[in-house]
This record gives C-alpha cells, structure tokens and sequence, in this order.
C-alpha cells in the first residue's frame, strides 16, 4: 500500500511553512475559500497547510472518527475480557449433624366459661317463685326446730348433771351408770341438732335473691360476644390440636428412621446441642418429613390460627370500647334525663308485688307465732312431765332404799331361826 504524502506532511514534528498569499490574513476566510471552492487561485500548499493544521490537533475531540485512517485502528490489539469474580469463602461453621427431635408438649385444655353464660337471667314464673318460697320456708321452720329441740335438749342436759352432782349420792351405782349414758346421749343429740341447724340457716342463705330481673340489650350482647369468643377460642384449641397431631406424626417419623438408619446410635454417646438456623434461615429436617401438599396444609392451619388470634383480639379490644362507650353513653343520657341520682320510684306494678310480698311475710310470720306459741305449751308439758318423771324416779329410789334396809333387816332375823 502507498504511502499518502499528505500524511507523511501530518506526522512531520516540524511547523509547517505558511507562505504569505493575498488570502492568508484570515484563517476563517481561508476555510471558508477552501470548502467553498470560490477562490480558485488557491495554492496546493496551503491546502494541505490546511489539513495538516486540523490533523495535528492535540485534543482528542478534535480527532473525529471519519479523519482516522483505517489501518490504524487495526493495528490495535483487543481488550481482554474481564476476570472472573472469585468464589465465596467456605463457610465458617459445620452443618449441624442429624439429631433426633425432642417430643412436643401437648397444648393445653381449655379454661372453663364464665358462670354467668351456664345461668340462665330470666324472670322466674309464679310456679317457680311458689316453689322457691316454700323451700324457704321449710328450712325456715326446720331451723326454729332444730333451735327448739336443742334447747330442751340443753334442760334434759342441765337436769341430768345436776342429778349426778353432791345432792344425789344416795342413788345406787347402776342409777348413777344410767344417768351417765343418758348424758353421753343428750350431748350427742345436741350437736347433731346444731349441725343440722347450721346446715339449714346455711343453704337458706345461699338461695338466690328474689325478685329476678331480665337482661337489658347490653347484657344481651355481651352474653353473646362472650359466647362468640368461647366458640372461636374452642375451634383454635381444635386447630392448634390437629397441629400438634400432624407435627407429633412428622416428629416420630423423623426419629424412627434416624434409629432405622443407625443415626441415633451414632450421636447418643456426645450431649445433644441446641440447633441453629443457617445464614438462610432454613430448617429442613420437618420439610424433609413432610410432604409438600402435608407441608401446605399445615402452613393453612398455621395462618387460619394466626388470623383467627389477630381477629379475637380485635373483638376483645372492640367489646371493651364498646362496654365503655355504652356505659358512658347511659350514664350521659341518664344524667340528661333525669338530672342528678334520687331515689328511685317504684310504680305499680311493682308496689302490687312488694305489697303482697309483704302480706305473704306478715302470714308467714303469724302461722310461725301460732306454732311458736304450740311449740311453748309443749315444751311446758314436757318439762313438766320430766318433772314427774324425776319426782317418780326420786321415789323409786326411795323405795328401793327401804327395801333393801326392811331385806336386810328381815335377813338379820331370819338368820338366829336358822342357827336354832
């Protein structure tokens, strides 16, 4: 290939020669004479002055691509391509060996309801309210029974140890034997009385207050907020259940075949560590157990649990923003109405009911003053036949006092007839 003498000018390390022309006063009139082509007395040496001046440009933006040469860009060899990045570091820490798994604790059983969701607020019928009042009278008259007996029994006890005091030693050993079992007997009867006396003052104390009222809207629907949340808390104990049902056959799964794979053998005889999670934090022991249609159900059951735990929060934070708004709303609205507290005014219905209430007392309490009053004259005829009682049995004694002198007095004289 010839060499171009026009390049052979661009690389000279020489300053071109500019020679003096009419024209050469002004570079801009020159370029424009040269790419115009409106000067034709132009010399050839200041045209190649010209495009050596632009070749030997020291800025590379002055270079274009289209005044290179092209044997000059294939003269350059290529770029090597970059190097590989380097492999990651091995990693720090050992893969935990296979161990088997520790058996899962069973979930918990489910706290019992409140008491107020078994019971029942509604007002009761005139049969039920018969029935209820007659069971409190009975252990009403029970007890004053029960009060009655003890105190005879307390005189029966006061008369028999003043029997067996100083004043009665003439009574003979067997009389005295007598009346010490009597006592034993009393003192028996006496406490079981007021056994049954406190029984009966007890349970009628635990009877339930009367009248019984009905259940507002409020109360109503709290009742079934609560009911709401004693069902939701049963069907998570019956998820978290079936869980741990699924997980406990994984876990047993698992151990069986590290023993059937001689596994467990290996890493019995050096303590069990606590398993870490790797840098992914993957723990592959239970996903390889599982199934992968076992493993979805089980992360289903996971999630249902999760949102019925964030719902039953929500519905408790709810119930009491609900309670409380309630109960300031009636407060305001009882305080708008009705001003400040005052005494209550019971209105007709209810003055009819506490007016019979008190007529069926008043009853009561007189049919229990007649029977007090029988029950007094009784016990009079009763302490005045022990009275008799004891008058007889102090004669008896008497009498067998005399028949043991007049027998012995009879034995002494019939003894001198028998020696004649």
């Amino acid at each position: 290939m010839a060499e171009d003498p026009e390049w052979r000018v661009a690389k000279s390390s020489k300053a071109p020669i500019e020679r003096p022309t009419r024209f050469s006063s002004s570079p801009s009139k020159r370029q424009l004479s040269g790419r115009s082509g409106g000067y034709g007395s132009e010399s050839e040496d200041d045209r190649r002055d010209y495009r050596s001046r632009h070749r030997r440009s020291r800025s590379p933006a002055g270079i274009s691509n289209s005044s290179r040469e092209p044997g000059l860009s294939r003269s350059q060899p290529p770029l090597p391509p970059p190097p590989p990045p380097p492999p990651p570091p091995p990693p720090l820490e050992e893969p935990m060996p296979v161990a088997p798994i520790e058996p899962l604790v069973p979930p918990p059983p489910l706290p019992a309801p409140p008491d107020f969701l078994k019971g029942s607020l509604q007002e009761a019928s005139t049969a039920e309210k018969e029935k209820v009042w007659r069971e409190r009278f009975r252990l009403m008259a029970d007890a004053y029974q029960y009060r009655a007996d003890i105190s005879k029994l307390d005189q029966d006890l006061k008369f028999v140890q003043k029997s067996l005091s100083g004043p009665y030693a003439f009574l003979p050993e067997e009389s005295k034997l007598d009346l010490k079992q009597h006592l034993e007997d009393l003192q028996a009867q006496c406490a079981e009385k007021r056994k049954l006396r406190d029984a009966a003052l007890a349970t009628l104390g635990q009877t339930n207050f009367w009248p019984i009222f009905t259940r507002t809207e409020n109360e109503e629907a709290q009742k079934k907020k609560y009911e709401d949340m004693v069902n939701t808390v049963a069907d998570l104990h019956g998820t978290v259940a079936s869980i741990h049902s699924v997980l406990h056959a994984a876990v047993e799964q698992h151990n069986s075949n590290l023993v059937s794979n001689g596994i467990d053998d290996e890493i019995a005889g050096r303590p069990r560590k606590r398993r870490r999670l790797g840098e992914a934090g993957d723990a592959a022991s239970l996903e390889d157990e599982l199934s992968p249609s076992e493993l979805s159900t089980v992360m289903d059951q996971v999630q249902q649990v999760e949102s019925r735990l964030s719902d039953l929060q929500n519905l408790l934070h709810q119930r009491d923003n609900d309670i409380s708004e309630a109960i300031k709303d009636a407060i305001d609205e009882r305080y708008e109405t009705s001003g400040p507290p005052q005494d209550a005014e019971s209105d007709s219905a209810t003055a009819a009911a506490v007016a019979q209430l008190k007529q069926i007392v008043e009853s009561t309490g007189n049919d229990m003053g007649v029977v007090a009053v029988e029950l007094g004259a009784v016990i009079t005829q009763v302490e005045l036949r022990s009275q008799e009682t004891t008058q007889l049995k102090e004669k008896y004694a008497r009498t067998l006092a005399e028949i043991a002198q007049v027998s012995s007095c009879l034995f002494v004289l019939a003894k001198p007839e028998q020696s004649r």
